[in-house]
């Protein structure tokens, strides 16, 4: 179990710093150029940040839904075990928060991107990592649970709910 707890923690390290060295990069490569104003970009080239949020208040209205959602996934924790049901509902529980947190986070980090001496965006990507850090808690007990499976049983599952096969490779990891 302490050998799972280091590999999320490695993951998670990981995918932070892969963040951090992009924005790093984007700086380094001419993001406080002024002959870069994306103003002067033309639309065809920009990302449509539209199609995440219409705006900064729908991304703040969609973060202040996170804490409700990670006490939901919890409320899974000892029972994804228990049955093929039990856990495809918390898989697709689970999977379909990280699914709105990565809206979240992608949001963030693109609207950052737009111009890295705008302190308001920066500041929605820290909290989006920090939020993505409270899931990582949130779900932490996934993996172990699924690990503490017997391996019959679980095959079990997947021949009993079918839809479980959505989620063979993450369950076989």
């Amino acid at each position: 179990m302490k050998k799972l707890n280091v590999r999320l923690i490695k993951r998670n390290v990981l995918m932070i710093s892969l963040i951090m060295l992009t924005a790093f990069n984007s700086k380094q490569s001419g993001g406080d150029d002024p002959s870069k104003d994306r103003n002067k970009i033309e639309d065809k080239y920009k990302w449509n940040l539209a199609e995440l949020y219409t705006d900064d208040a729908g991304w703040y209205a969609d973060k202040a839904l996170f804490p409700e959602k990670f006490e939901k996934v919890k409320s899974y924790k000892g029972t994804i075990g228990k049955s093929s049901k039990e856990l495809l509902k918390g898989l697709d529980y689970i999977f379909s928060v990280k699914k709105d947190l990565i809206k979240l986070f992608s949001y963030a980090n693109m609207l950052s991107d737009e111009d890295l001496r705008a302190s308001e965006p920066l500041k929605m990507q820290q909290e989006a990592s920090q939020v993505f850090s409270e899931f990582s808690t949130a779900a932490s007990f996934v993996e172990p649970e699924i690990l503490a499976i017997p391996k019959e049983k679980l095959e079990k599952f997947l021949s009993e709910e079918k839809k479980l096969g959505d989620y063979h490779q993450y369950i076989d990891n």
